[in-house]
């Protein structure tokens, strides 16, 4: 019974943020609804999520971030490619020796 009954908790609160958000025009194709119902509840539901949105980078920030690092891992893996014959003649070398 408890189970049911938290189950609906569950339904219904998330029927109602549903409800709320389709009726306050958050999902309007218009990016003027959208935005204004962003600011609706920056001012008047979490106000203190304004500050951690200012300080979370930006897109640009971030994607030039994620290039760099798979620049850094392509050179790496190259890098390493390109060193196998080297450091296999090095291994043949020094096993060639310990046999001696």
């Amino acid at each position: 019974m408890a189970t049911l009954l938290k189950n609906t908790l569950k339904v219904l609160i998330g029927a109602g943020a549903v409800y709320v958000t389709l009726d306050k025009g958050a999902w309007e194709v218009s990016s003027e609804h959208g935005s204004k119902f962003l600011q609706e509840v920056k001012k008047n539901i979490l106000p203190e999520t304004v500050e951690y949105i200012e300080k979370a980078p930006s897109v640009k920030t971030i994607n030039h971030a994620a290039l760099n690092k798979w620049n850094k891992g392509v050179q790496t893996v190259f890098s390493f490619i390109g060193s196998v014959p080297e450091t296999t003649q090095e291994c043949f070398e020094k096993l060639k020796d310990q046999f001696k």
